[in-house]
């Protein structure tokens, strides 16, 4: 066991080498952050981060710890589905069903959005999913941003503080603020493309709330379940979904029904958020 000094120092740590990641393999470009040469160089940075974050923790964890085994650390990640039960073709099917379960928490969550677009934006659909799943902006918001960013401020970070047996409310709510801190970054950005102070601090504000409100979700998905692919399964739906939107059509009085699925969303999501994480692999 480690000391929970010991763990804030190391998650902190942790936290700040994958922001370091993103700037110093870019830090002599001007380009702009959607820009495909600013792009493929942070995909290429933070991969190259997150791969040192996924060997080094496991090895810290056990020099720092000698009763924490090697392939005990690495499996606890969460990386390879069954592993942290008996690995075999049925825990494989029981992690693929968490994975399933979690996406249908959300799936719940975001009724109203998902019936929105089913009823009157689907003829979009064949690009929207070019968009989202075949350009370099779309891939680095839903595919890389979710992988990398799970697996270092959840899967990395957790098993941290899993080792200093720290208490479940920390967990939930102090490393999601560290996830919530990380996407301040975006403010110097802001800046440099004109930002005014008041709309910079507004949308940085709003930024960390939402991201630290969303890194406790993914934390407490993950130690429910002990899979970090529901947690990057789950903050690709919802960076894909994004915030629900109020721009809807008013056709048949649709608004209203609208209105009223995202709040039976809320309840459903709710009531299902224990359920629907329950699982065998759970590390807590």
């Amino acid at each position: 066991m480690i000391s929970t000094v010991t763990a804030i120092a190391l998650s902190t740590g942790i936290s700040v080498s994958y922001v370091l990641g993103i700037y110093l393999h870019n830090r002599n470009s001007h380009f702009p952050r959607d820009s495909p040469v600013t792009i493929r160089n942070r995909i290429k940075s933070v991969s190259i981060v997150t791969l040192a974050n996924i060997i080094l923790v496991p090895l810290v964890l056990c020099w720092l710890d000698p009763y924490y085994t090697l392939p005990q650390a690495f499996s606890r990640l969460g990386l390879i589905p069954g592993a942290s039960l008996h690995f075999g073709f049925e825990s494989l099917v029981s992690s693929v069903g968490d994975v399933f379960k979690c996406w249908l928490l959300l799936a719940v969550l975001y009724i109203g959005p998902i019936l929105d677009y089913t009823l009157f934006d689907r003829k979009y659909a064949m690009a929207d999913f070019r968009d989202n799943f075949t350009t370099l902006i779309g891939v680095r918001n839903h595919i890389v941003a979710p992988i990398t960013e799970e697996l270092v401020y959840t899967s990395c970070i957790l098993n941290v503080c899993l080792l200093a047996n720290m208490t479940l409310q920390n967990m939930i709510v102090y490393t999601p603020l560290l996830f919530g801190v990380a996407h301040l970054h975006h403010g110097w950005e802001m800046h440099q493309a004109g930002g005014t102070l008041r709309k910079i601090a507004v949308i940085c504000t709003f930024q960390m709330a939402y991201t630290s409100v969303f890194g406790m979700l993914t934390n407490f998905i993950f130690l429910r379940t002990g899979s970090v692919w529901c947690c990057v399964v789950v903050h690709g739906f919802c960076n894909l979904m994004s915030f629900p939107s109020h721009d809807v059509s008013p056709k048949y009085g649709w608004g209203y029904a609208y209105y009223g699925l995202l709040v039976f969303g809320i309840y459903g999501f709710r009531h299902g958020l224990y359920p629907l994480t329950a699982s065998e692999g759970a590390l807590i």
